[in-house]
């Protein structure tokens, strides 16, 4: 399946919402591990770089959020029929710890014409950490076609 998600499709970010992108005090975006006992600090990457579909999934190739749940809206290159949204994360053989527990668990999927509706709920869905590292999901009405707004650069 063509994935029109993704950035060299066309899309973009346009909108996080109220979800805030995780700062330390210094101001930079961070994703940080402990090496030899010490806590390390390394710049993270924007939203967009969930839109990017890294062909290999690596630690800190994500989006680090404040608090337990974000949203993220994407604006596609054009109208689509919505039929199947799929999550990737890292596979639990590249995480430095051996855990998942940072993938995302449930997922509420929102068709709009506009950035400032609500949206039409099109499915809600659960991530299993324990399955694969890239899953994905039927929606329950896949015929709806959902017209984008357009990208201005």
């Amino acid at each position: 399946m063509a994935d029109f998600a993704l950035e060299t499709h066309g899309a973009r970010v346009i909108s996080t919402r109220c979800s805030e992108t995780y700062y330390s005090s210094a101001g930079f975006p961070l994703f940080g591990f402990r090496r030899f006992g010490f806590p390390r600090w390394y710049p993270s990457e924007s939203p967009s770089i969930v839109i990017q579909g890294s062909p290999v999934l690596l630690a800190g190739q994500c989006w680090p959020f404040h608090g337990a749940q974000g949203t993220l809206l994407i604006s596609l290159s054009h109208p689509i029929t919505v039929s199947h949204v799929t999550l990737d994360h890292i596979p639990r053989y590249n995480s430095p710890t051996g855990r998942i527990d940072s993938a995302p668990r449930d997922l509420q999927v929102y068709g709009m014409r506009e950035e400032s509706e609500e949206g039409s709920l099109l499915g809600t869905f659960t991530y299993d950490e324990n399955g694969e590292s890239t899953q994905t999901f039927k929606l329950p009405i896949s015929s709806v076609v959902y017209v984008t707004r357009p990208y201005a650069k």
